[in-house]
């Protein structure tokens, strides 16, 4: 999972869009984050006024389970080629 942005970057962001003349595309491609963060970053500031980001959420559950993993990595290892 990647990690969220610093809270560092978010507020140079948001400080960069303040400014007069400065697009959020422009802003985005200075900072080399997407358009969607920059938006989605004013958008949460304007709601709560908070550069945190939100909690991360847990993904799925693995499908495989530990013993299954296992006997897949040694059938792997027999039939792989050296």
């Amino acid at each position: 999972m990647v990690a969220p942005y610093s809270l560092d970057l978010r507020r140079k962001v948001v400080q960069a869009c303040k400014r007069q003349g400065q697009s959020q595309r422009a802003v985005a491609e200075f900072f080399g984050v997407s358009l969607s963060f920059v938006e989605g970053l004013l958008r949460r500031v304007r709601r709560s006024g908070e550069l945190v980001p939100l909690r991360r959420r847990p993904g799925p559950h693995a499908k495989v389970d530990e013993e299954s993993c296992q006997r897949l990595e040694r059938w792997l290892a027999k039939t792989s080629p050296t």
